[in-house]
């Protein structure tokens, strides 16, 4: 009883509430009163949702228009081509704008004024010798990525600029041409437009900012005549505009794709196709890299004991496997910067600073290949050499190579399953040491 009086002395005061403010014209408990009716809110929600959704697409469009995606990976190398092929179409661009210069003085109206119909196109001539200049320049090889950055950014100013200016002298002249004439500006500067855009493709952003800048504004005031003709001509100019942006983003994601099958050829051609670890070429190249550092350097060459029996008894493809186990083995101990390759058929190289590079690594592997299951399901042993030296040029590094090489062979000579280590020669005996090194490995 207590609780459904307490219930009807709720419901009452919320009828007050409701009454005073005119909400609800009966006194009336929750459950009575009538829901807020809205048919058109949903679809409302669902046209919002739908437009934001298609703004937001057609805005990350425009962005990706604008500031298309270059993988990391082939990043410089894409300023590089780009600042090649610029060079290239840039200077003919700016040679046929200069040439071009005369024909728009003489095409002026005769209403516009000594500025526009004289004073702007020996401005826009100035330009053109200043972007002969910049494409002219050749860049220097220790500087070629900051140069070809460098181009594509002046590149870009330089011909925002000239859009400007070449936009403004069309919409002066056209506006002050008589009735019969003043259509050719127009025709004039799209074909500037469009021979711009193409010439800049390979730096996007420079073709779609000289596109708008030459082609938007023609467009507008095209348009703002009210003339039928005038509209259809404006309506050519964006259409054509359009097209051209299709043809920068196909011309830039072609660029890119070339760009990336070259970055994989190159990787591949540095790699053994059965370990994928560095191959011969590639070890004895980065060498050189690592040794410039001025870091005192560690070899260990390791040749697998007996691999031919391996493969006559169990087969090559057996064999492989065995190749395979073994490289992981030597990855296993690639901490750092330190280098690991297959040189030979079962020959595996580690190359790496003193301070990366231990020299308790190469018993480690003798250990760890005696004792690891191999696939072929026998015993495996490996022969270890190893040298010490400065790799600074190309005879200290052969002479560190083939120290190792010769230590490799008396580990061979000494029984196989070992460590032994050379100590390198002085650079006056480097040729001895490479006709030692030469009959040692035909023996081995």
């Amino acid at each position: 009883m207590l609780i459904a009086l307490m219930r009807e002395k709720t419901v009452n005061r919320h009828s007050k509430t409701l009454d005073g403010g005119g909400i609800c014209p009966r006194r009336a408990s929750c459950a009575d009163l009538p829901l807020p009716e809205n048919p058109a809110r949903p679809n409302q929600v669902f046209k919002h949702w739908v437009v934001g959704g298609a703004l937001m697409r057609i805005l990350t469009r425009l962005y990706k228009l604008v500031r298309p995606h270059v993988p990391a990976h082939i990043r410089d190398e894409f300023a590089i081509v780009a600042a090649d092929l610029l060079r290239a179409q840039g200077r003919l661009m700016f040679f046929g704008f200069l040439v071009s210069i005369p024909v728009g003085i003489a095409a002026a109206s005769e209403n516009a004024g000594p500025f526009i119909g004289v004073g702007l196109p020996l401005l826009l001539a100035a330009i053109c010798v200043v972007g002969l200049g910049i494409t002219l320049r050749d860049s220097t090889p220790h500087e070629k990525l900051a140069s070809s950055q460098s181009l594509l950014t002046k590149t870009w100013i330089w011909c925002s600029i000239l859009s400007v200016m070449a936009t403004t002298w069309a919409i002066a002249s056209w506006a002050t041409a008589p009735a019969e004439t003043r259509i050719y500006y127009p025709l004039i500067m799209i074909v500037g437009a469009l021979t711009m855009g193409y010439c800049l493709a390979s730096i996007r952003h420079a073709a779609l900012c000289a596109l708008f800048l030459m082609i938007v504004p023609l467009a507008i005031m095209l348009f703002s005549t009210g003339d039928r003709m005038d509209a259809a001509a404006g309506t050519a100019f964006l259409i054509a505009g359009v097209f051209q942006l299709f043809m920068l983003d196909r011309h830039h994601a072609l660029l890119v794709e070339l760009l990336e099958h070259k970055a994989e050829a190159r990787t591949l051609s540095r790699l053994d196709p059965l370990t994928g670890l560095l191959n011969r070429r590639a070890f004895l190249d980065d060498g050189y890299v690592m040794g410039a550092q001025g870091d005192a350097m560690r070899l260990m060459l390791v040749d697998i004991d007996n691999f031919k029996a391996v493969n006559d008894r169990y087969g090559h493809d057996k064999g492989d496997e065995v190749l395979r186990r073994v490289a992981q083995l030597m990855l296993s101990h690639a901490r750092g910067d330190v280098a690991v390759a297959r040189i030979g058929g079962e020959e595996f190289a580690l190359l790496g600073s003193k301070a990366q590079l231990d020299a308790a690594v190469a018993l480690q592997l003798v250990e760890e290949v005696r004792s690891t299951a191999m696939p072929h399901g026998d015993v495996l042993t490996v022969s270890v050499g190893v040298a010490e030296g400065s790799i600074t040029d190309e005879p200290s590094w052969r002479r560190v190579y083939e120290t190792a090489d010769r230590a490799l062979y008396v580990a061979k000579r000494e029984g196989r399953d070992q460590v032994q280590t050379g100590q390198c020669p002085p650079l006056e005996d480097a040729a001895q040491v490479t006709g030692d090194a030469k009959s040692t490995s035909r023996a081995a």
